[in-house]
């Protein structure tokens, strides 16, 4: 049986910057190969956490893709609010560079939520 990775699972990785850290949304069960939503888990045996990727996470990835020495050094000293504000400063012009950040957020998210198949060892497939 395949874990099938379409756009709804997709869009239960995403990690609001302003949630606890340790804030479980959802399990993957092996046994039926899909997720729970963790509300309505009493025993998670055989489930393991589904990965949540935060958004200032793919933030750094991004600045950190772009090879520039001004930028990493303007934000990798930020605490995450900061840089997570500064970002937007940054990069929201409704135009070519919006438009990077959305190609870069949404591979950066798939690969994440690949390299969690893989290491959790769940068969999977990509229906994006």
């Amino acid at each position: 049986m395949l874990f099938v990775i379409d756009d709804e699972i997709y869009a239960k990785t995403h990690y609001c910057l302003y949630e606890p850290l340790n804030d479980i949304k959802f399990y993957f069960d092996y046994a039926d190969c899909r997720l729970w939503d963790a509300a309505d888990i009493k025993n998670a045996e055989g489930m393991v956490p589904f990965i949540r990727i935060r958004e200032v996470d793919v933030m750094r990835a991004y600045i950190g893709s772009l090879n520039n020495r001004n930028l990493s050094s303007i934000f990798d000293p930020l605490p995450d609010k900061e840089a997570w504000s500064k970002f937007w400063v940054y990069f929201d012009d409704d135009g070519i560079e919006s438009e990077r950040w959305g190609k870069f957020e949404r591979n950066y998210r798939i690969e994440r939520l690949v390299e969690w198949c893989k290491e959790n060892g769940i068969a999977y497939k990509l229906d994006l």
